[in-house]
Order: C-alpha cells, then structure tokens, then sequence
C-alpha cells in the first residue's frame, strides 16, 4: 500500500503498490454452535478466517492459490445454517 502524510500528519491512503488478487467472503451463521464447523472447514481448504465482535459472523481471506469454486460450493452446500457474500472478488483478475 502506498501511503503519503496529510496535512495533520495523518497517513493518506494513495494506492496499492501491488495486487493482492486474494477475496474476501463474509459468512453470517445463524447457530452459534456451527461456527467451529465451519471455521475449521474454510481453514483446511486453505483459508485465513477472522471471527467478528458479533461470534456468527465470519470473515475469510482466500488466498489466489486457493480453489475459490471449492470454496463457493462448500458455502452453498452449507446454506442451511449460513448465508454468505463475496466482499471482494480478485481471483482470475489481472492487474491494470
């Protein structure tokens, strides 16, 4: 990330220095008691998975190496118990 100083000294967001080309996925599950579940699964796959303030609420990096249509049919396979978003989609993406 490439930063410069504000007028207060502040850092200022300028741009990236170089793509990741990782995606981001936010699950919401609705029991508490699957969370490990499917915390566990998403990290055997090859996920970094952060848990939010609010426990149901997971967040999980998906490396480029990483299978993101395994990854999508786990979630759909599993949306019984959790209901999912694609915050940010850079898998197959080339940088301009």
């Amino acid at each position: 990330m490439k930063t410069r100083k504000g007028a207060d000294s502040e850092l200022v967001f300028v741009g990236l220095s170089k793509p990741a080309n990782n995606s981001v996925i936010r699950a919401y599950v609705f029991d508490k008691g699957n969370v490990k579940v499917i915390l566990n699964s998403l990290e055997k796959m090859g996920c970094e998975v952060e848990i939010a303030d609010n426990p149901c609420l997971l967040a999980a990096n998906v490396p480029p190496h990483v299978d993101f249509d395994r990854i999508i049919k786990y979630l759909i396979d599993n949306s019984a118990i959790l209901d999912y978003d694609e915050a940010s989609l850079r898998h197959g993406s080339t940088p301009t």
